[in-house]
């Protein structure tokens, strides 16, 4: 439950760059957990670099 409200509030903010790592992920053969996993990481890694 938690890591779909993460999941739906990632989506609300960063639309269509999370939606993009997901797919790109997906081709990859990358379940959905592991394709969220990794969108969501990589938008953490965005926001970290941000405020540097």
């Amino acid at each position: 439950m938690v890591g779909e409200i993460i999941d739906l509030e990632a989506r609300k903010a960063y639309g269509s760059i999370y939606e993009a790592i997901i797919a790109a992920s997906k081709e990859f053969g990358i379940d959905e957990e592991g394709a969220t996993a990794i969108a969501l990481r990589s938008l953490e890694i965005l926001h970290e670099r941000g405020r540097r």
